[in-house]
């Protein structure tokens, strides 16, 4: 089905040439973020569609308690191994809280994912700056990376994320290209879920394979 689902994007990425630049280009880019993540799901596992909220909260804390108000820059016990502000973008500090795990995994096929807040909002806002996701199959070592943030450092919506294996909405996601420019790997060098005092304090719900294989998927990352 996911190898029909390209074939047929990629066909009307060749007819729509005609009906002008702009449009070919956004199916384009719609084939491209697919065939990448069809090969990730033959590699690994699909993803489902989720909310961010279904997901486990990081917690934040000062002293050992939760403050009763958070401020931008604030110091904190276990802050966030990014300080985010990359691209243009500055964020409120590494203490912002709010941020979510949720695990998809199922056995040896591995699927993490964090939505990130790096401005202070609500616990009950639905609104992230960004939205990552790592598949990765604890028996053969591949792993994919997924990542989703508006360009203008807009917030997006987490209530409603759709699969990246979705052809309606897969413009939702950076392109292979881009998310391999992020250098994930380059912090994730020794595997792909990265221990930190911030993310151990939700670590029994992160999938962890340490001794195990570990490459990166082609199809554009690289």
């Amino acid at each position: 089905m996911m190898r029909i689902r390209s074939h047929m994007i990629m066909i009307v990425a060749v007819f729509m040439i005609y009906a002008g630049a702009s449009v070919t280009t956004t199916v384009v880019q719609a084939s491209t973020r697919l065939q990448y993540a069809e090969l990730c799901a033959q590699e690994i596992a699909e993803i489902q569609p989720f909310s961010c909220m279904d997901g486990v909260e990081i917690p934040i804390t000062v002293n050992g308690k939760t403050p009763t108000e958070y401020t931008p820059k604030m110091t904190c016990d276990r802050p966030a191994l990014l300080d985010n502000n990359l691209g243009g973008f500055t964020s409120d500090g590494q203490c912002v809280p709010h941020s979510r795990i949720l695990n998809q995994s199922k056995g040896h096929l591995q699927i993490s994912i964090m939505c990130r807040q790096k401005k202070i909002r609500s616990a009950d806002d639905t609104q992230f700056d960004e939205i990552d996701i790592i598949t990765h199959n604890a028996n053969t070592g591949a792993t994919c990376w997924f990542q989703a943030k508006s360009s203008d450092h807009t917030p997006i919506s987490g209530k409603d994320v759709p699969s990246p294996q979705d052809p309606d909405r897969a413009t939702f996601w950076e392109s292979p290209k881009t998310v391999k420019e992020e250098a994930c790997g380059n912090c994730h060098d020794n595997d792909p879920f990265m221990y930190s005092p911030f993310i151990g304090q939700v670590w029994q719900h992160v999938p962890t394979n340490p001794f195990g294989r570990y490459y990166h998927v082609d199809g554009g990352f690289g």
